[in-house]
């Protein structure tokens, strides 16, 4: 909102005058022109659900168009790698070349399910939900005792949590000790996942 102000001047004493004119002439006004009262109101605050303590704040805002322009550029290239340098570059967390190399033909043997929870353990999301996808038993537990979405209540990632629930891993799913990631979370003080996981078991989410 703009206002328009009149422009200030500081003239000569010749202008005295002038303007004390002018104070007489305003004095004449119609009373109608007295005691107007300007109110600017703010623009009203919209409550983004992504933002401060809402359960979402964990989720990736998703942009159809972009994802459609990432998956044709990656679709463009496709590698044949060996065994080893497939699995060099999972461990690496290379996503592209490890994309890549599952959309040839010749998709290496490898131990999909080593890699998988490489990888979720790593953090690294996005390479673990691709290497989800050739993985027999998403219930595997690594060499500590833990599932997949036991490491992502220990991480606190909300985001992979919620794709492994839609992969229809257990929400109940326990570790080697017996642990749920509702106890972990609640051990760990993952408050944003704790609540994820509530809004999940309510059906919110």
């Amino acid at each position: 909102m703009f206002l328009l102000l009149p422009l200030l001047r500081h003239g000569s004493a010749d202008d005295e005058g002038s303007r004390n004119s002018q104070k007489a002439s305003s004095s004449k006004q119609p009373d109608v022109y007295k005691n107007i009262t300007v109110k600017i109101e703010p623009d009203s605050d919209v409550e983004d659900p992504f933002e401060g303590n809402s359960i979402l704040a964990g989720l990736i805002l998703y942009d159809p168009e972009l994802a459609k322009k990432d998956l044709e550029e990656q679709m463009k290239h496709t590698l044949i790698l060996t065994k080893d340098e497939f699995s060099d570059a999972a461990d690496k967390g290379d996503y592209d070349t490890v994309f890549a190399s599952m959309r040839s033909e010749r998709i290496p043997d490898v131990d999909f399910t080593s890699l998988f929870l490489k990888a979720s353990r790593r953090g690294q999301r996005d390479l673990a939900l691709l290497l989800s996808t050739h993985v027999p038993d998403l219930l595997k537990k690594d060499e500590w005792g833990d599932n997949a979405l036991t490491i992502a209540a220990k991480l606190g990632d909300v985001c992979f949590g919620h794709y492994l629930l839609l992969l229809d891993v257990p929400v109940n799913e326990c570790n080697s000790l017996g642990h749920t990631a509702r106890e972990i979370a609640i051990k760990l003080g993952h408050t944003h996942f704790l609540k994820f996981l509530q809004h999940y078991e309510r059906g919110i989410i």
